[in-house]
Formats: C-alpha cells, structure tokens, sequence
C-alpha cells in the first residue's frame, strides 16, 4: 500500500469521478478521513488467553443467563454484578474488536486500490454492520452499573443489547445461530442512534443487491451514482468508527 501521506481513495476512477457535481468535494473528504485512519492502529492485539481463563469463563457464563433474560433477582445487585462481568471479560472483549475490523478493512482497502467498486460496496455494508456492534459494546462499566440499576426501559434495552452482544462475541453459539443465522441481537437501537451511518448501510445494500443496483455498478462504474455511494459511505462508515472511544488509543501487537 502507498505511504499514507500520499494514500487516495479509488484512483482508478478519479479521472473519471473527478468532473461530476460534488464529488471533488466527497473524494477529498474520503482522503482525509482514510489517511487520518491510516496514521492509527492496524496491528492486531496481544492478548494471554490463558490468564484468568476461570474469571473470563464465569463472566461469559453470567453474560449468557442474563442476556437470556435472567438477571440477578436482587435490583440493588445488579449495579455491582455488571461490574464484576464487565472486570472479568473486558481484556478478552478488547482484543476482539480489532481483528475483524482488520480483515474487513484490509479488503476494503484492496478493493478500493483496485478499483472493483462492487466488491467495495460488498465490504462496506459489512463494515457499517460492524461498526455498529463495536459500538453496541462500546460502554464502560460505569455505564453499565447506571443502566444496571436504572428503571428506564431504554437504559435497560441498551443493557440488553450489550450483554447480548458480548455474549455472542465471546460464547459458544448454538447450531441455529451458526447454521441458520438465526437468533442474533438485533442492532436497531444502535443504528437508530447513528443515521448518518444507517443512511449509508441503506444505500450500499441497494446499491449491490441484485434486484436493484448491482448490475449498474458493474456496467456503469464511472457514473456520479456509484461514487457518491461509495463516497458518502466511506466518510459515514469512517466517521461512525472515530466515535468509538478506542478507536484512536495506540496498541502494540503484531
């Protein structure tokens, strides 16, 4: 990959793009935004599976029961409870959340280098459905003990969606789940939240669905169309992943 300094998105429709109302604007924008990514972290985590395997274990036990929709009876326990879970699966949950982002971001960037705008598309829609579970566990164990002990129907949804989310990303899942893609969280509350975001998931899905678009980007890959699709979606989808509160820390791995 070229030095970031340098780094373009799409280059081999620029030529083509550049011309077309607004998108000089978008394709700087999108510059940006990829080149202030590539200064940040692409290394995968370190992380000792081994140590405090038995904590990890009981906390992702007690994610599973709660998610499943028994919490602890006792109200005035569940601030404490959440913050025991969150102590003892945080260091696993961390290390989680780069490597996929990682592999997704690589093909994207592969895609983009080289121009296959449908594949990009493909990626992102993925990426945007990332970037909303990031952020659907993206909340710290003092929020957790506020929504915990809160009688807010919406605080407690969000707990849910949190503990749901964990549990699936650390737990062993059932057959349904794995085989029939049944039976995962649903992210409504989070991209309710985020419309920029969801805007862009929407338009990349039609814009590759076959029923739709797809044929379009194949046939016509240099129409405005196709690059403020991409475009929008690369500033959307990039913007969503700064707001994540550990998007920019630094990290040592491999």
């Amino acid at each position: 990959m070229s030095n970031q300094s340098t780094w373009r998105a799409f280059p081999t429709w620029r030529e083509h793009w550049i011309s077309l109302d607004e998108v000089q604007q978008l394709l700087n924008a999108a510059d940006e935004i990829l080149r202030r990514r590539l200064a940040g972290n692409r290394q995968m985590p370190q992380w000792n599976a081994r140590a405090n395997s038995d904590r990890l274990t009981l906390g992702i036990a007690a994610l599973r029961v709660w998610a499943n929709g028994e919490p602890p009876k006792s109200d005035d326990k569940r601030p404490e409870t959440i913050r025991q879970i969150h102590a003892a699966i945080s260091p696993a949950l961390h290390a989680i959340m780069w490597p996929r982002w990682l592999f997704l971001e690589r093909a994207f960037f592969d895609a983009s280098q080289t121009g296959d705008l449908l594949f990009a598309a493909l990626v992102m829609r993925t990426m945007c459905e990332e970037v909303q579970r990031l952020h659907a566990l993206d909340l710290s164990a003092d929020e957790l003990a506020e929504f915990a002990g809160s009688m807010d129907t919406g605080k407690r949804n969000r707990l849910k969606l949190f503990l749901s989310v964990a549990w699936t990303s650390l737990g062993n899942l059932s057959d349904k789940m794995v085989y029939e893609g049944t039976d995962w969280p649903k992210l409504k509350l989070v991209s309710d939240s985020m419309s920029d975001l969801e805007s862009a998931r929407r338009a990349l899905n039609s814009y590759v669905h076959p029923n739709y678009s797809s044929h379009i980007v194949a046939l016509f890959p240099e129409r405005a169309s196709c690059a403020r699709v991409l475009l929008k979606g690369t500033v959307a989808l990039y913007e969503a992943f700064f707001a994540l509160s550990w998007a920019k820390q630094p990290l040592s791995g491999q």
